[in-house]
């Protein structure tokens, strides 16, 4: 009935599409296991924060050049207790009170001003801080104007001293003394308990776990952090400072559920 160019054609294009099925349903397989699917995760934060910039060594792709803070500098509960800690706005402030990099930003820019309406809309709905009833977003950008004036940079156009965004949004929560709501990366289960002194203590490095934090402009997840990646750590040769207990099974660390599981 069909001529065999016409059957070829048709064999060819059943080899295509169940090919293309398999490998579509193995790549949906790959990419929707939990394991890959938290691995990679980079949220982006409220204020352009860049480890590269202030853990980084040497010259950076940007030009700019490292600052080689020590991880232990801002995450200073890292060595002596469960939490690294994630920084206050005081310490920030240690360097920006005095350190203040200016850019060179479009006249008129409103995301400063916008910035400040999301802020103090998500305090006013959670009541997590006490704002007085006539401050607005206005009125709380009209600050940074005598704040800029201690910048040597300038606007393009007006010359009129101007501040780097996400500085301005750094000094808006000093001024306010308003946390910033940073997004977790790295943001294990309720019911698991993680001490990082411990593991600082058996000699990891932060890389280890976070990978090369200090090369990232913007934080990413590198290593799933799920139960059996843990487990495959611990089940690893030990180290000089591995305990008696664990070096005489063999093993880095605990594998029982009570260790992490509280």
């Amino acid at each position: 009935m069909f001529d065999r160019l016409f059957d070829r054609r048709i064999h060819f294009f059943l080899l295509v599409l169940f090919g293309s099925g398999a490998v579509g349903i193995a790549f949906g397989f790959y990419a929707l296991w939990p394991a890959n699917i938290e691995r990679g995760y980079e949220p982006v934060q409220p204020t352009a924060f860049s480890h590269a910039l202030h853990a980084g060594k040497g010259i950076l792709p940007d030009g700019e050049l490292g600052l080689a803070i020590d991880c232990r500098y801002c995450h200073s509960d890292v060595e002596t207790g469960p939490a690294a800690t994630v920084p206050p706005v005081s310490t920030c402030m240690n360097c920006h009170s005095q350190v203040r990099p200016k850019v060179l930003p479009i006249p008129g820019d409103q995301r400063l001003r916008a910035y400040i309406a999301e802020q103090l809309a998500w305090l006013r709905q959670t009541g997590s801080h006490p704002l007085s009833g006539g401050e607005t977003a206005e009125s709380l950008q009209a600050g940074h104007k005598a704040l800029a004036a201690t910048n040597a940079g300038h606007d393009r156009e007006s010359d009129e001293p101007v501040l780097q965004l996400d500085i301005a949004k750094l000094l808006w929560h000093w001024e306010r003394q308003i946390p910033i709501r940073w997004v977790k990366v790295h943001d294990l289960a309720d019911f698991v308990y993680f001490d990082h002194s411990r593991h600082m203590a058996s000699d990891l490095q932060c890389a280890d776990c976070h990978g090369a934090i200090e090369n990232m402009t913007r934080v990413r997840r590198v290593n799933s952090l799920k139960m059996a990646w843990c487990l495959d750590c611990h089940r690893k040769a030990p180290t000089a400072n591995t305990t008696d207990q664990y070096r005489e099974a063999g093993q880095r660390g605990p594998i029982h559920c009570s260790a992490c599981h509280r």
